[in-house]
């Protein structure tokens, strides 16, 4: 039996548990073994001290302790070996993780653009498709907003050929046309009706509120159905939310809905073997308010009838509007000038009692009063009724009055006005004869730039490439025919050294 010096030498080579480290809390390991959870008691080595009451210190087996504790410590080592390539291997499976969650989220993004993208690009295809049917339809036949009431339109056969006769143009004509007729004259209600029965004509009406580049580009734009074309660039860009600005430019709409309909003329003309026609109706008011539009306008007008691409008809009321066109260069171009004058007796009677359910005797005193200037002629006849009498009469021929007296007014031919003696000059003469010429109404005025402001005030009038100056309307000759007669200026009368008739 060995004695209790040799077993406890013995015990004493034993080495205490060979790897503490193993249950350090610096692991991610450790954290899930901590040393408070295992006491020594419960560790194995402790247990294999102490299994024997009595034996502390002391080995189980003679031979055997050293040899295990070896064996334990080489375990415990290869234990610890292989939580640490657990932790390492745990690092760079949770690196891959990290590293391929970005890459699953790039390629559903991908995914996704892909599936948004060919979605954009039969979007922006069928956009396109139905705005290409809506430009088309903007020149078919009855696109032009016929009049609302047949009540204003008076049957004129002559004025109605010649209108259709320039809104339906010949192959290769190369000119741009102008409809003039005074405010009143139906020249708008009879251009309006004679285009919606006919194809390829496009009617821009210059409201006063779309005088401006940019009201005018958008009032032309909604006339032709034109919306921006569904570009796939700019939808690509805009769902990547990158989306391009456009320029401040009040022009740059204009620019894009004159390129749409010059291709749009250029469809049309190989397709029915003839140009489209434009239609621009009340321009005087571009002349009054924005005259550089004016002029852009007929520019374009002149380039496209160059290029034999599409015809601008101006509709135009006299004055102001035509004495600017036709001082410009542009002008040598203008072909057909369609003149809408006030209605003749037979026509201003067939209106009153066919159309107004005038009495004759009663519609026989409107023409006397108001002439044949039909905005006039219906105004008069809204006040009244078949019992015609002379107090109501009366009473509108008041009311045109004071509007005539205000036109006066405005032309300077108030009293001490600048442009009175002229003015009752021009109009002394054409009580005697009827008309003046051109020639002698700009010498009487004093100046071709004071002529035209009695012109474009609509005192007289003059239509283009006449050679005769008359009264604008038959309210201002009686006005005028007043203050002729109450002036008491022998001045007023002037001997001219030729009077044409």
């Amino acid at each position: 039996m060995p004695s209790v010096a040799m077993m406890a030498a013995r015990s004493v080579r034993i080495p205490s548990y060979p790897s503490p480290r193993l249950y350090s809390p610096g692991t991610s390991f450790a954290s899930r073994l901590h040393v408070n959870r295992f006491p020594a008691s419960r560790l194995p080595f402790s247990r294999f001290q102490s299994s024997a009451p009595g034996t502390e210190g002391r080995g189980t087996h003679s031979g055997l302790s050293t040899s295990w504790s070896r064996g334990l410590f080489r375990s415990s080592q290869r234990i610890r070996r292989f939580f640490v390539k657990f932790q390492e291997s745990q690092r760079w499976f949770s690196g891959k993780i990290k590293a391929l969650l970005p890459q699953t989220n790039m390629g559903l993004g991908l995914a996704t653009i892909f599936v948004g993208s060919a979605g954009n690009v039969v979007y922006a295809q069928y956009s396109n498709l139905v705005r290409e049917k809506r430009l088309h339809s903007a020149l078919a036949m009855g696109a032009v907003p016929d009049v609302k009431s047949t009540e204003e339109l008076v049957e004129r056969p002559d004025v109605t050929r010649a209108i259709e006769y320039i809104l339906k143009p010949k192959r290769n004509y190369g000119s741009y046309d102008m409809i003039v007729g005074n405010h009143g004259t139906g020249k708008t209600t009879m251009v309006r009706h004679v285009a919606h029965q006919l194809e390829g004509v496009l009617y821009v009406d210059i409201s006063p509120n779309s005088v401006s580049d940019k009201t005018f580009a958008e009032a032309f734009a909604k006339a032709f159905n034109w919306t921006p074309a569904t570009s796939l660039v700019d939808m690509l860009l805009s769902y990547w939310g990158m989306g391009a600005r456009e320029t401040a430019d009040d022009r740059a709409l204009l620019v894009k809905v004159f390129k749409e309909f010059r291709h749009q003329a250029e469809v049309f003309e190989k397709n029915k073997g003839r140009p489209p026609v434009l239609v621009l109706d009340n321009v005087n008011r571009l002349a009054q308010r924005n005259p550089e539009l004016l002029n852009i306008l007929q520019d374009i007008a002149k380039d496209a009838a160059d290029d034999r691409l599409f015809i601008t008809v101006f509709v135009t009321s006299e004055g102001q509007a035509p004495i600017q066109m036709l001082g410009r260069s542009a002008s040598s171009r203008l072909g057909e000038v369609v003149e809408i004058g006030d209605l003749n007796d037979d026509e201003a009677m067939d209106f009153l009692c066919n159309k107004r359910a005038i009495a004759e005797s009663g519609a026989r005193d409107i023409y006397g009063l108001v002439g044949g200037r039909v905005g006039l002629l219906a105004r008069t006849a809204n006040k009244l009724n078949s019992g015609l009498d002379f107090p109501v009469l009366a009473g509108v021929r008041a009311s045109l009055l004071a509007d005539v007296n205000k036109v006066l007014q405005e032309a300077g031919m108030e009293e001490e006005g600048e442009s009175r003696r002229a003015g009752l000059q021009i109009a002394s003469h054409i009580l005697q004869h009827g008309r003046i010429s051109r020639r002698d109404f700009y010498r009487i005025s004093g100046s071709k730039q004071q002529g035209n402001e009695l012109l474009s005030k609509n005192v007289f009038t003059t239509a283009p490439r006449s050679a005769w100056v008359v009264f604008d309307t038959k309210m201002m000759e009686i006005a005028l025919r007043e203050l002729v007669d109450n002036s008491g200026d022998p001045t007023t009368t002037v001997k001219l050294p030729e009077t044409r008739k």
